[in-house]
């Protein structure tokens, strides 16, 4: 094996064991990066599901109110069958998320979520025809849908479970737990337009109240408490809207007011107050999820600085350093392979052999003395 040979490998193994250190740190950047483009995917991921979980809740009050009206209402009709549309237009939009995620290699938890949530799309249209066909109560209308947003919320949680960095996941819960608060407002828009439609608050009206307004604090309170603290600052200047005080007021009617098995307050008022309160829910959604986006982008642009500051911390000095010693080897090799085909010249009698180098290093101290040995062995043989 050559001496030129050697030293590369010796230095080979020395630079190998450089840049596992520095592929290492590359990797864990790279790995994060690719975490937070998945959460930023997520995040618009679940604004479609969002969205489609909105319009679910508003076609499922006027779902309720048509079966109360037992079809007769125009308006309503016409309020149903717009709703409808809009719904619609939120399926086609979380279809192509959807297809989008389908397509290519899916994270952890994708899969199923995704497959729940193309089953509950799927089944809807034979809920709208029973409803047309009034072959279902208000109640069970009321109970498909809270169904069916649970499950696409469910879906979502299960999708977003592999999200763990420690930057984003509280976020990530506060945001998961707002969804379900949101949700169980809608119930309870139904579940009272039922009441008052009818002017009748039965044991299922009774139930499903407290369940929904008992969630509602729950998820509320679970909310706040992974919120950051710009989060609930945005959390607590929205609830002051009048319609948060309205919705309160119209509790407090419902439970003075219950044991009498009617309630009587205005259908159309308690909706229109109770919708504005979950459009100002809506507004606190998208900013949560606007929040968690831009988080999710700060932490990338973090990690890409990182790798950046690695690669050229560690990886200019390892390449340099790679580049002076080859720099060195070959003038080495080059000088010893000097005196190598001298020495040869010399053996075969060629005593007039001189080697032109500039070197003050040992290389250079032998091939001078080299020099002094043949020109003596010169001086010699003549």
């Amino acid at each position: 094996m050559k001496i030129r040979t050697k030293l590369f490998l010796i230095f080979g193994v020395l630079v190998a064991g450089l840049s596992v250190f520095l592929v290492q740190g590359v990797l864990v950047q790279m790995k994060l990066m690719r975490r937070m483009d998945f959460a930023q995917d997520l995040c618009r991921f679940s604004v479609s599901i969002g969205s489609l979980v909105h319009e679910l809740q508003l076609e499922r009050a006027w779902s309720v109110a048509f079966l109360d009206s037992t079809g007769a209402g125009v308006a309503v009709v016409e309020e149903l069958t717009a709703q409808r549309r809009k719904t619609d237009t939120k399926i086609t939009e979380t279809k192509g998320q959807l297809s989008h995620h389908t397509q290519g290699k899916m994270e952890s938890g994708f899969e199923d979520g995704i497959l729940v949530i193309w089953k509950n799309i799927n089944g809807l249209e034979g809920m709208r025809e029973k409803i047309d066909a009034l072959k279902v109560s208000s109640r069970q209308a009321v109970e498909y849908y809270a169904e069916i947003n649970d499950s696409f919320l469910s879906a979502f949680f299960h999708i977003s479970a592999s999200m763990t960095h420690a930057e984003l996941f509280p976020s990530l819960i506060a945001y998961i737990n707002f969804l379900y608060a949101k949700e169980k407002s809608g119930v309870e828009r139904a579940v009272l337009y039922d009441s008052f439609i009818k002017d009748e608050f039965g044991s299922w009206h009774t139930e499903r109240f407290f369940s929904a307004v008992t969630a509602q604090e729950i998820f509320s309170a679970a909310f706040l408490s992974y919120a950051t603290v710009e989060q609930q600052r945005y959390y607590y200047d929205k609830i002051q809207h009048p319609s948060f005080d309205g919705v309160k007021k119209i509790r407090d009617v419902v439970l003075r007011k219950m044991t009498e098995g009617r309630v009587g307050i205005d259908p159309s008022f308690w909706v229109k107050t109770v919708t504005a309160k979950i459009n100002v829910l809506k507004e606190i959604e998208n900013y949560t999820v606007d929040h968690l986006m831009r988080r999710a982008g700060e932490v990338r642009e973090k990690a890409r600085r990182h790798l950046v500051l690695l690669l050229l911390v560690n990886g200019i000095p390892v390449f340099g350093v790679f580049i002076v010693f080859y720099l060195m080897v070959q003038r080495m090799a080059s000088s010893l392979s000097l005196v190598v085909n001298a020495a040869e010249q010399v053996r075969r009698g060629e005593f007039k052999t001189q080697i032109t180098a500039s070197a003050t290093d040992e290389i250079g101290v032998l091939i001078d003395s080299f020099n002094r040995m043949t020109e003596e062995l010169r001086q010699t043989t003549v």
